[in-house]
């Protein structure tokens, strides 16, 4: 009976134990959840993010090398400085009292100095010394200026004999066209004939050009036309003003007519042997010289009628027409002249022409001859000419070389003369100087101890001092200072470990984020990369530096900064998630369906990836833009947890998980 008793507990017990465990200790469950992605085209970046410190480019804290009582602040905080510029100083009057007489002492000897300079031997030395060795290079100058003058001469000839070879040349061809000319071309008869005639018609035009000017002036000066506002020249012709009248028309005409026959005298001087022109000139003289010699008639009409009814002198008029007559007389004759030459040149004939032509192409070779002659005479001299002053610029170089080489013999003897001598005065006067200028430098450096000078340009961004404060050594722990900071730019020094050290290049852009200004992200690029290693509890670590241009914002030493340094970078490609990738056997796997059903079948496609960030990765083969792909998620629960609880309140625990 009690063993059945015994049995009936035990099994009480295990069947209370089962309950409370499967009560209190649940069963664990796992989940797999699909979802699905879209191959998308993006960017892609791969990035270094690393943190540290921002620093001035340049920046500089001085303060002052000795104790004492500031006296002077040249400058205020935010005030441009620059480099070497005086800024603020301590008392410092007994330095400054060793700086002057330093000063004054170093003055004294170097008088001193200059006075034994004056008059001493040494003077003589130096001045010998410079007076040989200016004669020296003087010689060395006349003897290049001889040797350049030497090769200018042998050029000069060179050149003049190849002209003279050129003119020889071109006489002998010359020569040849005229002969040939002579031997090809036949003359008639009438060539003379058409010369002289040629030749006399050049005279008559050149003969009636030179009387159109003149016969004007004497009209002008009998009638008073230049003067008409005179009371004799309205007399003249009143007692009949239409004819006045038709005087000065003409005469105006006239004036008007020997301008154009100035421009037809340019055209026939040119062309002094061409019949044609002679023919053009003596047309257009013609009507010129007729047009004078109507004008010199109605003066003499105009005149005659002012005889009656005009208060004029008669032998004032007399002489008057007389002039007149006179000049009429000449003009007539010169257009009787002018229509006869023309007569007789209108009637030679064309082969007339040519053979006058022909004619005047001999003469023309002949004179070309003739100046090929002359031209080669004139170089013949010119070369003689030539060497004769060669020789005597030579011998005259000659001379001048010869003269400097005793003057430096002499200025030789003269420095060797004074060399022998010697001042243990001026020696003396030397170290003087020397050391007065040592203690100058010494008592200059003694009162910078007493000052601070700016080591760049740049701003002041703090002077902790004001006047009449007393500044501590600079060796104390708690020494102030005076900031300058250059603002054209910042340096953001980071630190990388051996992994990402090696992806760092010099170059490479930046992006940085700075804790004072949490929501604004500026640019940098990183400047230089320590390969010196730092190592600090046993981890070794290597400095890189950004370079960050100066911003609109106030950035204060020490503040730190996120820099996100771009590692690479790719714009355009074909991106996915990296959670969708699964790696067997050192090949790149996606799961590609179709549609948008994440439950819908799917192919297993092997990938080439390339770029990759936390997030994406980039896809260089196996997919294209817009495929499907199967990400799928596992999920647990229901884990059992521990607990406390006692069976029957006897104080059991729960057997363990």
């Amino acid at each position: 009976m009690r063993k059945i008793v015994y049995l009936l507990l035990t099994a009480i017990i295990l069947g209370g134990s089962y309950y409370l465990y499967t009560k209190f200790y649940g069963a664990k469950t796992t989940t797999t959840k699909s979802s699905t992605v879209t191959v998308s085209s993006g960017s892609i970046r791969n990035v270094v993010k690393v943190t540290g410190k921002v620093y001035p480019v340049q920046e500089s804290n001085l303060t002052f090398t000795k104790q004492g009582t500031i006296t002077a602040i040249y400058k205020k905080v935010w005030d441009a400085v620059k480099a070497g510029e005086l800024v603020a100083e301590l008392d410092a009057k007994t330095t400054k009292l060793d700086y002057s007489n330093a000063k004054i002492s170093l003055s004294n000897a170097q008088n001193n100095l200059n006075k034994l300079l004056g008059g001493s031997s040494e003077t003589s030395k130096i001045r010998a010394s410079n007076t040989l060795s200016e004669s020296e290079g003087k010689l060395e100058l006349l003897q290049k200026q001889y040797e350049s003058l030497i090769k200018q001469q042998e050029n000069g000839i060179v050149t003049s004999e190849a002209n003279i070879k050129s003119l020889e040349e071109k006489l002998a061809l010359t020569k040849s066209d005229l002969t040939y000319t002579e031997q090809n071309i036949s003359t008639n008869t009438n060539t003379n004939n058409i010369e002289r005639d040629v030749a006399n018609a050049y005279s008559l035009i050149e003969s009636s050009y030179q009387l159109i000017n003149p016969s004007l002036k004497t009209l002008r000066e009998t009638l008073l036309l230049d003067s008409q506002a005179t009371s004799t020249y309205g007399a003249i012709g009143e007692n009949n003003p239409s004819l006045k009248l038709q005087l000065e028309k003409l005469y105006n005409k006239v004036i008007e007519e020997e301008k154009d026959v100035q421009k037809t005298m340019t055209e026939v001087r040119w062309q002094t042997s061409s019949l044609t022109s002679i023919l053009v000139g003596l047309t257009e003289l013609r009507t010129t010289i007729s047009d004078l010699s109507a004008l010199t008639a109605l003066s003499i009409s105009v005149l005659r009628e002012s005889r009656t009814g005009i208060d004029l002198p008669s032998d004032f008029l007399d002489k008057k027409i007389a002039t007149m007559e006179t000049l009429n007389s000449s003009v007539s004759s010169k257009y009787s002249n002018i229509n006869s030459t023309l007569a007789s040149l209108k009637n030679y004939g064309n082969d007339s022409i040519q053979d006058l032509a022909n004619k005047n192409s001999i003469a023309s070779k002949k004179s070309s001859v003739t100046n090929a002659e002359n031209e080669l005479a004139k170089a013949r001299i010119a070369l003689e000419e030539t060497k004769k002053t060669n020789e005597s610029n030579l011998l005259s170089a000659k001379q001048n070389i010869e003269t400097q080489k005793n003057a430096i013999r002499l200025n030789s003897a003269s420095y060797r003369d004074t060399v022998t001598s010697s001042s243990t005065d001026l020696i003396s006067a030397r170290n003087s100087v020397q050391s007065a200028q040592i203690s100058l430098q010494k008592a200059e450096l003694a009162l910078k101890d007493y000052q601070i000078y700016s080591t760049f340009d740049g701003v002041i961004r703090d002077i902790p001092w004001v006047v009449w404060d007393t500044v501590t050594s600079s060796s104390s722990s708690s020494a102030e200072n005076i900031s300058i900071t250059n603002s054209g730019g910042y340096e953001i020094r980071v630190s990388l470990d051996q992994v990402d050290i090696v992806k760092i290049k010099p170059g490479m852009n930046a992006r940085i984020s700075l804790d004072a200004y949490a929501n604004s992200t500026f640019t940098g690029t990183v400047s230089s990369v320590s390969p010196t290693p730092v190592e600090s509890s046993s981890v070794v670590s290597y400095t890189a530096k950004i370079l960050m241009p100066a911003i609109d914002r106030e950035v204060y030493s020490n503040m730190s900064a996120t820099v996100q340094i771009v590692v690479a970078e790719k714009n355009d490609v074909l991106i996915i998630p990296s959670k969708a990738i699964k790696s067997e056997k050192g090949k790149s796997y996606v799961q590609v369906i179709d549609g948008t059903n994440p439950n819908a079948a799917s192919i297993q496609t092997e990938v080439t990836l390339g770029l990759t960030d936390d997030a994406s990765i980039e896809v260089l083969s196996g997919l294209t833009l817009g495929q499907k792909l199967k990400i799928q998620s596992t999920t647990s629960s229901g884990t059992a947890t521990k607990t406390s609880t006692s069976w029957f309140g006897w104080g059991m625990w729960a057997p363990p998980m």
